[in-house]
């Protein structure tokens, strides 16, 4: 795994969406330079377009644990009160259309 995953998994969810904005505003002002030919090394690019890519798994992988925590936490409650597992598998509705 490489240092920059590493240390970017060790940041909260705050912090990586401020650095997924500036890597966004990077983006932008490159694509801007490279439209109007100042952008010498285009390979920039590239380059961060990878980081954004990469930022951007993170802060869903993120955001996806803190909601499974969530979800593991808390308890649902159905109509009648009873506690349900939130391991639960949601049964598939009947069909709506009637047979001919």
């Amino acid at each position: 795994m490489s240092k920059e995953l590493i240390d970017l998994r060790k940041k909260d969810l705050d912090q990586l969406n401020q650095e997924l904005a500036s890597v966004r505003a990077e983006q932008f002002t490159m694509r801007i330079k490279h439209k109007t030919g100042q952008l010498n090394e285009t390979n920039l690019l590239k380059n961060t377009r990878k980081k954004l890519k990469i930022k951007d798994q993170e802060c869903l992988l993120v955001t996806l644990d803190k909601l499974t925590i969530n979800l593991k936490t808390s308890s649902l409650r159905n109509t009648s009160g009873s506690v349900v597992s939130s391991n639960c598998v949601a049964k598939p509705r009947p069909s709506t259309t009637a047979k001919v």
